[in-house]
């Protein structure tokens, strides 16, 4: 159960990461530019869409907003 629950937390996360390169590439946002959106550093925004790190909690919420107000715009 624990397993599994992790599994949907990540897969989550990683599913949101992926909704956030689609809408950098769409705006053509440097990876700098996202990171001072979101609050986080250039470092942190490269080791998520490297895999080498997932986001923390506080930031998933930055990327969450990030995420409806560039949907919003696109409606």
């Amino acid at each position: 159960m624990l397993y599994q629950m992790l599994y949907y937390i990540w897969g989550a996360k990683m599913q949101e990461l992926e909704t956030l390169k689609g809408i950098i590439k769409e705006k053509d946002l440097s990876q700098e530019k996202l990171a001072r959106a979101l609050g986080v550093s250039l470092n942190t925004v490269i080791r998520w869409f490297q895999n080498k790190s997932k986001p923390s909690d506080l930031a998933l919420i930055q990327i969450r907003k990030f995420i409806n107000k560039h949907k919003r715009r696109q409606t």
